[in-house]
């Protein structure tokens, strides 16, 4: 017997190889939602980072970004689940539109949350920084709360303690 692993090594290394490309390219239709969320939660990190760094004073906070890559781990593991269901099922048609509409939702996350940074970052009285709020209260759904007798109704719903 060989005491040398390096044969074995080899083996086990070209086939974890080959099982990522075919994984790869078996999701190979819904890269585009791998790339746009990719790139949504890096700019969502840098911008977050920025503002913390600026407004608050704060170090690079390793829990935030863990918790926000735990966050888009999710959402990647998710779609590609969805994905392999579908395909199992032959509807990767309608799986991808489910796909898009979740992929817009995430995207309608990340630009809010990057306007509400970016609002913090511009808290001036210039006409950019009252756009960015404007934006950032459109697209919040802010103007929601300030509709007659929701303040009423958020308090009816709140659980009483008894």
């Amino acid at each position: 017997m060989d005491p040398n692993p390096t044969p074995f090594i080899k083996l086990a290394w070209t086939s974890f190889i080959g099982w990522l490309t075919g994984l790869y390219f078996y999701f190979e239709p819904i890269h585009y939602v791998w790339k746009v969320a990719i790139v949504l939660w890096i700019v969502n990190v840098i911008v977050g980072y920025i503002a913390g760094m600026v407004i608050n004073d704060e170090k690079m906070d390793w829990k935030k970004f863990m918790r926000a890559f735990l966050e888009m781990s999710i959402y990647l593991f998710l779609t590609n689940m969805l994905f392999a269901l579908g395909d199992q099922m032959d509807n990767k048609t309608e799986v991808q539109n489910v796909l898009n509409i979740t992929t817009w939702g995430l995207i309608a996350f990340y630009i809010i949350n990057v306007l509400k940074n970016f609002t913090r970052l511009c808290p001036g009285e210039s006409p950019g920084a009252k756009l960015l709020r404007y934006i950032y209260f459109l697209l919040s759904l802010e103007f929601v709360k300030k509709l007659p007798h929701m303040r009423d109704f958020q308090k009816n719903e709140q659980p009483k303690n008894e």
